[in-house]
């Protein structure tokens, strides 16, 4: 039990004594949660101003992607393919699935070169992008090295690097 002094006794009140020590109050915790929610609120708020922006710039964003990708001033409108006959122009073409519908930064150049290179005639192929309209194929045709003569015809290629070929020649 606190012993309280008197009134008169140097001049200490009970309600100072009392002041001092910490006692939960119940009215000012609640007088305090209710002044800080304001401030949370406000907080809450400008978070989902900003995450609702940062969603409206995407859809904006990918809407241009889009609309250039999907452009018809960079459709794919001219192939030139170098260093190949006819015959083997028109066999690039349909292994390549290239027709003018496609847009010059939708094509997949890895893909496109995994199916040329499956040709049994061609060794090498390397492309250009020439914007707006122009993809530039140039293919390295393989050269067979010897011709057997069978019930059909074949052809031998030697899949040699260029010193070994020339060893062989010489």
């Amino acid at each position: 039990m606190i012993d309280f002094p008197e009134a008169g006794d140097d001049g200490v009140s009970k309600k100072r004594i009392l002041k001092g020590q910490k006692i939960k109050n119940k009215k000012r915790s609640i007088i305090r949660m209710l002044k800080v929610i304001p401030t949370l609120l406000v907080a809450l708020f400008k978070i989902s101003i900003v995450l609702f922006l940062l969603c409206f710039m995407s859809v904006i964003l990918l809407g241009a992607y889009d609309i250039i990708v999907n452009s018809k001033y960079l459709r794919l409108k001219n192939t030139i393919i170098l260093g190949a006959d006819e015959k083997l122009r028109k066999e690039i073409i349909a292994a390549s699935g290239l027709d003018k519908n496609v847009s010059l930064l939708e094509l997949n150049i890895k893909n496109l070169k995994a199916k040329i290179q499956s040709h049994p005639w061609i060794k090498s192929v390397e492309f250009k992008k020439r914007y707006p309209h122009e993809l530039i194929i140039n293919v390295e045709k393989q050269v067979p090295k010897a011709i057997v003569l069978q019930d059909d015809l074949y052809y031998i290629c030697l899949l040699y690097t260029s010193d070994a070929a020339d060893e062989l020649d010489g």
